[in-house]
C-alpha cells in the first residue's frame, strides 16, 4: 500500500493542514504546466490522489486505518509471527460478554423506566387489588363450575376461568419480576430470580388447579355420603353415547340435565324409560348414578 504522506514528504499521519500546505507547495513545482520533468504528469497524478486521501477529515480517518492495518499486516509477515486464534477467541468472547453485559443493562433501565411511567396511570396498590381480585374471580369461576349441567356453558365457563387464573398468576409473576429487575440495578442478586418466578407460576398454576378439583371432589364425596337424597331420572337415549349417559331430573321444580359417565346397563331400570340418582342436597347437580344392585336403598315413595 502506498504511503501518501511520503508522496507528499511529511510525517505519517500528519495533520490535514499540513497535507493541504505540502501539497500546494509540490503541485506548483511538478504540475506539467510549469515542469518540463518527463515524471511531472505521474508525479501530478500521485500529489492529485494524495490529496484526496489526506485533505480532508473523513478521507484521512479512513486512509489512516487502512495505512495502520497493512503496516501491521506487513510486520506480522516479516517477523513470522500472528495473533494466536485462542488470543483473538479470548478477545472475541471478552467482547461478547462485555455487550451482553451492556444490552442486558440497557433493557432492565428501559424495564423501569416504562414500569415507573405505568404506575402514573395504575398505581401500585390498585395494581395489586386487580391481580388478587382476578386470581379469586377465576378460581370461584372454576369452582363453581365444575360439576357440568350437560348442555349448558359450565365447560366453556372453566376454560375460561383456567385462562384467567393463569393470567393473573402470569400478571403477579411479571410484578415481581420488574420489582427484581429494578432491584439488580441498585444491588447484585445472588440467585436466578428468574428461573424462580418462572418455577413459581407454573407449580402455583398446577398447585391451584390441582387444590380446586380436590375441594370439589371432597366436596361430591362428602355430601353424596352424608347429605343426600334421590330422584327419578329420565334416560335420553338419543343423547347418550357410548361410555356415557344422560339423564334428566327434577330438584324442588328445578330440571337438571347430568351426563353419567357409565353405561346405559349399569343403571337401575324402573318403568318408562326411568332410572335414579343420587344427588347433593347443597347441589343437586353434584349426583351419581343408582346401580341395580342399590334398588334397596331408594325412598319406597320415590
Amino acid at each position: 500500500m502506498i504511503n501518501y504522506y511520503k508522496i507528499l514528504g511529511i510525517e505519517t499521519y500528519a495533520s490535514v493542514s499540513d497535507a493541504k500546505d505540502a501539497y500546494k507547495k509540490l503541485i506548483k513545482v511538478y504540475h506539467p504546466d510549469v515542469s518540463e520533468s518527463p515524471d511531472a504528469e505521474e508525479m501530478t497524478r500521485l500529489l492529485n490522489v494524495a490529496k484526496d486521501h489526506t485533505c480532508s477529515e473523513e478521507a484521512k480517518d479512513t486512509y489512516d486505518r487502512k495505512l495502520k492495518l497493512a503496516y501491521l499486516l506487513e510486520i506480522q509477515r516479516l517477523s513470522g509471527t500472528r495473533t494466536t486464534p485462542s488470543t483473538k477467541k479470548k478477545t472475541t468472547r471478552s467482547d461478547l460478554r462485555a455487550k451482553i453485559k451492556k444490552a442486558k443493562l440497557e433493557r432492565k433501565r428501559k424495564i423501569k423506566y416504562n414500569y415507573e411511567r405505568s404506575l402514573k396511570v395504575l398505581p401500585q396498590p390498585y395494581r395489586n387489588i386487580g391481580i388478587v381480585l382476578l386470581i379469586l374471580w377465576s378460581m370461584q369461576l372454576i369452582y363453581s363450575h365444575y360439576f357440568f349441567h350437560y348442555g349448558s356453558f359450565d365447560r366453556t365457563l372453566v376454560i375460561v376461568g383456567i385462562g384467567l387464573l393463569f393470567i393473573g398468576m402470569t400478571f403477579a409473576a411479571s410484578e415481581v419480576y420488574t420489582k427484581y429487575i429494578i432491584k439488580s440495578l441498585q444491588t447484585n442478586i445472588d440467585f436466578n430470580f428468574e428461573a424462580r418466578i418462572g418455577y413459581s407460576l407454573v407449580l402455583g398454576f398446577i398447585l391451584s388447579l390441582a387444590a380446586i378439583s380436590g375441594l370439589n371432589e371432597y366436596r361430591e364425596y362428602y355430601h353424596l355420603k352424608n347429605h343426600y337424597d334421590y330422584a327419578l331420572a329420565t334416560i335420553d337415549y338419543k343423547a347418550s353415547l357410548y361410555g356415557f349417559t344422560v339423564v334428566k331430573y327434577t330438584v324442588d321444580g328445578q330440571v337438571y340435565f347430568k351426563r353419567l359417565d357409565v353405561e346405559t346397563d349399569q343403571l337401575i331400570k324402573l318403568n318408562n324409560r326411568r332410572t335414579a340418582v343420587k344427588y347433593a342436597k347443597i347441589n343437586p347437580i353434584i349426583c351419581e348414578h343408582v346401580t341395580p344392585y342399590q334398588g334397596y336403598l331408594l325412598p319406597r315413595d320415590l
